[in-house]
């Protein structure tokens, strides 16, 4: 009883002095934060080769190529290393297959 009397005493107190509660499912969040934008990406192959050319659409990024190569009759996944991708800016990643390349694509994440 006097639990929920202090409480609801310490509740008024606050919203008197021009605090407002806010919901638990609000908490930590501001109204000012943008939504976060992933990047476009293209992937390409010839040949051998393997490349994609990221664009960033609005938000800072990290991105990562994903290919595949056929090596004797295999196809084999290689992934390549995260690199930073500016809010506007554009990036190409590239590598070499040793004997055919399959496919290419990109994959992005937040910073």
């Amino acid at each position: 009883m006097f639990r929920r009397l202090a409480t609801a005493v310490a509740a008024l107190s606050l919203g008197a002095a021009g605090f407002v509660l806010a919901p638990a499912a609000q908490a930590g969040t501001s109204g000012s934060e943008k939504a976060w934008t992933p990047p476009k990406c293209q992937g390409h192959r010839a040949n051998t080769a393997v490349w994609v050319t990221c664009k960033g659409k609005g938000s800072a990024s990290q991105v990562r190529m994903v290919y595949e190569c056929r090596v004797l009759g295999r196809v084999v996944r290689h992934t390549t290393a995260w690199e930073s991708l500016g809010a506007r800016s554009s990036k190409t990643i590239s590598d070499e297959c040793n004997f055919e390349a399959v496919s290419a694509k990109g994959e992005s994440r937040r910073p």
